[in-house]
């Protein structure tokens, strides 16, 4: 089993650990085990009244509402607004940032520096080594594109943070601000289950995982994982173990490949497997391919 999430401070969180999860499902086959909760234990389907909580909560960061960081994103025209506070006390790759003033030295994945804000330092953000996964979150925004920002409102009348965000989806860090906001998280059934989900909230929690891990936000990273793993079905495994995220982080690769190996037999005869097997034979895999494999069959 993937390692359970510990306890987050009272002080930061209301001692509350909830998680979404994008489709509820009774957990009596081992292919299925869609929307188990994660300690403590909890009903699998979400309370209205909670996700309504949620929801309220995303709605506000759209808005500047005194608070003092704006996200920007340039693929959608969209905006989020968040608390340098609230977030030093969730990542330390934030907490870093901020007391850095944003100098150059601090960013290892900074693009050039854009045109200064009148409001505040302004420095872009380029994650390139979380972009270009698919069943991104990129895709999300694009069907269900983000409100866009206006660029005729008048700038907060006071200091601000202003952070440009050019390889990270829209929707994966609204639900990233949710869950430090509230610890709460929807989690969207990863597309290879093929099953339905919210049409606006949430994010994918391969998405999810990989902001955590940039942002080193190891509970958020813990609990998408965990997710990541209950999206396991005999029919999907093949297609997420040999999978870009899978290739990039190795816990991910280890909970695929535990959950294969358990069900190798069933697991071969999929059409995600012979897939890959033949994609070897042709030679059109790379060598992360060949390797996962070796892995599986030894």
């Amino acid at each position: 089993m993937p390692e359970r999430v510990k306890p987050l401070p009272l002080a930061f969180f209301g001692g509350r650990r909830i998680a979404f999860r994008g489709v509820s499902s009774s957990n009596s086959s081992d292919e299925e085990p869609l929307g188990a909760a994660v300690s403590p234990p909890r009903p699998r389907s979400a309370p209205k009244d909670d996700l309504s909580r949620l929801n309220l909560t995303l709605a506000t960061f759209d808005r500047p509402t005194q608070r003092d960081v704006r996200f920007s994103f340039p693929h959608t025209s969209s905006e989020l607004w968040a608390d340098s506070t609230f977030l030093e006390n969730a990542s330390p790759y934030f907490k870093d940032l901020f007391a850095s003033g944003f100098a150059e030295a601090t960013l290892s994945h900074a693009a050039p520096v854009a045109p200064s804000d009148p409001n505040g330092k302004r420095k872009r953000v380029d994650e390139d080594e979380n972009g270009g996964f698919s069943d991104s979150d990129d895709e999300n925004d694009e069907s269900n594109p983000p409100p866009k920002s206006d660029a005729s409102s008048t700038p907060p009348p006071y200091p601000i943070h202003s952070v440009v965000v050019t390889a990270a989806a829209y929707s994966a860090y609204r639900a990233v601000l949710g869950f430090i906001y509230t610890n709460q998280i929807y989690f969207k059934p990863l597309r290879s289950t093929k099953k339905p989900s919210h049409p606006s909230s949430g994010a994918s929690p391969k998405s999810v995982y990989r902001l955590a891990d940039f942002l080193d936000m190891g509970p958020l990273k813990a609990l998408a994982l965990d997710e990541i793993a209950d999206n396991h079905t005999v029919a999907n495994v093949a297609e997420e173990l040999f999978g870009d995220v899978s290739k990039a982080y190795a816990k991910v690769l280890e909970v695929h490949l535990k959950y294969a190996r358990k069900r190798l037999e069933r697991v071969k005869e999929t059409a995600g497997m012979k897939a890959v097997f033949q994609r070897i034979e042709r030679r059109e895999g790379d060598a992360a391919d060949a390797e996962i494999l070796l892995k599986l069959l030894r």
